[in-house]
């Protein structure tokens, strides 16, 4: 529960133990004198449950199937606005990347990028005890998981989408990748058991049949061929490491935080080595 609602709950609480007193000394016809008319204490006290109880709504700070299922809205919600701010941030940067290329090999360029975001995330989770503490607690296999994802969904997919930008149009290799959805949805549903919903699935083919009209009538000129080879290629480490990072995330071993700052670290240095 939040503050907000355990405040809520002792205010509750206060309010019944205080009636079932009254209802008590009622029941027992004590004196009048002990009524908080001559007694300060008591006049106090039932100032300060009148400031408690104002305002309690019935069920409030109670744990509700409502709050609960209001919890998970507002948690979803959240996650869906910080997706697309991702997907503002990253699809900007594209026309950025652009610009750079023109004077650093896709390679290197990628490497530096990816060493510089690694180490501010590394810097964030060291600066934490919680954040270090579930790093160290880590199984072998939870490490292995996690270079493995590092390699694919930043050393493969991001490598490639460099080298692909370096040879074709940004908006070409964007429409491409937007196949991504159609691939995870294969995946998703075949090693982590998760079934779309009919709206995800409308909304994938929407974005497959955007892409055929861009690229109608099919056909690919000589001189990209190269590109959309290596588009492709991203395409597919794109897909997998998107399920791959789904999986690790799933179980919460670790926050996300953590799991990207440290795969992203294992796969900026395997691209800086490869651009060396």
């Amino acid at each position: 529960m939040s503050a907000k609602q355990v405040i809520s709950l002792l205010k509750a609480q206060a309010a019944q133990a205080f009636n079932r007193d009254l209802e008590h000394r009622h029941n027992n016809k004590r004196p009048t004198c002990d009524s908080y008319i001559i007694n300060p204490a008591r006049r106090k006290f039932l100032s300060w449950r009148s400031r408690l109880t104002e305002d309690i709504a019935p069920g409030e700070g109670q744990d509700t199937p409502a709050a609960r299922e209001d919890s998970v809205s507002k948690k979803y919600a959240l996650a869906v606005i910080e997706a697309l701010l991702v997907t503002v941030l990253w699809s900007s940067s594209w026309v950025i990347i652009k610009f750079g290329l023109k004077d650093i090999p896709p390679i290197t360029f990628s490497g530096l990028r990816y060493t510089l975001a690694s180490l501010i995330l590394l810097g964030i989770i060291m600066s934490r005890a919680d954040y270090r503490s579930a790093a160290r607690r880590q199984s072998r296999r939870w490490w292995r998981q996690i270079t493995s994802y590092g390699i694919v969904f930043v050393a493969i997919t991001q490598g490639t989408q460099f080298v692909a930008l370096a040879l074709l149009p940004a908006i070409t290799v964007s429409l491409l990748l937007n196949l991504t959805p159609l691939i995870v949805l294969v995946l998703g549903a075949t090693f982590l058991r998760e079934v779309p919903s009919l709206t995800q699935v409308g909304l994938i083919v929407l974005a497959v049949v955007g892409a055929m009209l861009y690229f109608y009538p099919a056909g690919v000129p000589a001189s990209e061929t190269l590109g959309v080879a290596v588009v492709i290629l991203s395409l597919v480490a794109n897909a997998v490491s998107s399920v791959m990072g789904r999986s690790i995330n799933r179980d919460r071993i670790a926050p996300p935080l953590v799991v990207t700052g440290i795969s992203m670290a294992f796969g900026a240095i395997l691209l800086v080595v490869a651009g060396l």
